[in-house]
């Protein structure tokens, strides 16, 4: 066969088999994800219901803790029989209209009678900037603005108790970027079962995170809240308040130690720093406060109160078993002698479900100073200075199953 015939046979060939694989039918695409349950359980959110484009969702949810812990009182006797809850909190939570249109509202049924915790509708468009109006936690520390289930302890640090302004009414904006988290409220300074707010009572509250290596984990256990692995993070924090308020205690997170009292009518202004790292397994937080009060009974001096307390954690097997410390020092009163409180705490932690459902095993020692009795001419001095415990040495063991749906 001569060249010129080769070619085109060869052609022709090619020419068939191009007019074949042009006949063969395209691969079929790949299906389509399912859409999203109408109603279903998932992590991190719980319980919801939502209409089919997500645009209106129901999440119905509840924090509960129960607990004992045998309290030891060297001076006055022991409580071996010391059962309950740390707390209990449903609540209903999702969003309107649109995904950025959010709403809360959440019960606090561990005291007697119950009270309304939380209720708040938010917009929040963008991560840059919300706005959120209603009854909130306030925005200072960092520590109190998370949910029971997202800290490393039981349950809130004293000291932070102790510097808290409370959950109140009012109106906050906010923003949660990478490298910067902003929060300021404006709020009526009222405790939350007052109907009513006081007339001239108010509060400012502002914190401003800077996170330069990016955003960090949403909890304080980010290695054992989610499967992704946590590099290096860190972030400091300003935070500071002014206003006039009559604190009570009713709204307080629960905390190890400090109870709060009633006080008496005040002006409050106070300064706060912090400071926060994570890194794979390891976490590290620490907070420092100072606070000006000028008591508004005409007797009682103005004084200044300081506080410091830091705590560390390792998660050391699988994203299950966590140890903590804690430690924290508190100056009630500047003006006060042998005034000091001190604690410490140590934390086997079992996480049998991440965050969801826990099991916590903690001992916590705390000195408070005795300042001796109150001078005659200010009887009331020591309750509005307020000390965190009764003076004296107490230890407490807990045992806590904590379950966040």
């Amino acid at each position: 066969m001569s060249l010129p015939r080769i070619s085109v046979v060869t052609l022709v060939l090619a020419g068939i088999i191009a007019r074949a694989l042009a006949q063969e039918p395209a691969p079929a695409p790949p299906p389509s994800p399912p859409p999203a349950p109408l109603a279903t359980w998932t992590d991190g959110e719980g319980f919801r219901i939502q209409s089919r484009d997500g645009n209106w969702r129901l999440r119905v949810g509840l924090q509960a803790a129960v607990v004992y812990q045998p309290q030891f009182f060297p001076a006055t006797g022991n409580d071996w029989s010391n059962f309950g809850f740390t707390y209990v909190r449903p609540r209903l939570s999702g969003h309107l209209l649109r995904p950025w249109l959010q709403y809360w509202c959440s019960l606090e049924l561990r005291n007697f009678p119950p009270y309304l915790l939380d209720c708040w509708v938010q917009a929040k468009p963008w991560s840059f900037f919300g706005v959120r109006g209603g009854q909130f936690q306030t925005p200072q520390s960092r520590h109190q603005y998370l949910g029971p289930q997202e800290i490393v302890f039981p349950d809130r640090d004293t000291v932070s108790a102790y510097f808290w302004t409370n959950r109140d009414r009012g109106v906050q904006l906010f923003g949660e970027t990478s490298y910067l988290d902003y929060y300021a409220s404006f709020t009526a300074g009222t405790s939350l079962t007052q109907v009513v707010s006081t007339t001239g009572n108010f509060q400012l509250v502002g914190r401003v995170s800077l996170n330069p290596l990016g955003a960090l984990g949403k909890t304080e256990m980010p290695f054992v809240a989610s499967e992704e692995p946590v590099p290096l993070r860190f972030s400091v924090g300003l935070q500071g308040s002014w206003g006039r308020v009559n604190p009570n205690g009713v709204g307080f997170n629960p905390d190890t130690f400090f109870t709060l009292n009633q006080q008496g009518e005040r002006d409050s202004a106070l300064g706060g720093a912090d400071l926060l790292a994570q890194w794979w397994r390891f976490g590290f937080f620490s907070e420092f406060y100072a606070r000006h009060i000028e008591p508004r009974d005409g007797l009682t001096p103005s004084f200044e109160q300081y506080g410091f307390w830091a705590q560390g954690h390792v998660t050391f097997f699988r994203r299950i078993l966590d140890l903590a410390a804690r430690f924290d020092w508190i100056d009630p009163s500047h003006t006060l002698a042998n005034d000091r409180f001190l604690a410490g705490e140590v934390q086997l932690a079992w996480f049998i479900y991440g965050p969801t459902l826990a099991l916590r095993l903690r001992y916590a020692i705390a000195h408070q100073q005795n300042p001796g009795p109150a001078p005659a001419a200010l009887p009331d001095l020591l309750t509005t200075v307020g000390l965190p415990i009764p003076p004296g040495t107490e230890q407490l063991v807990t045992l806590q199953v904590q379950l966040a749906l």
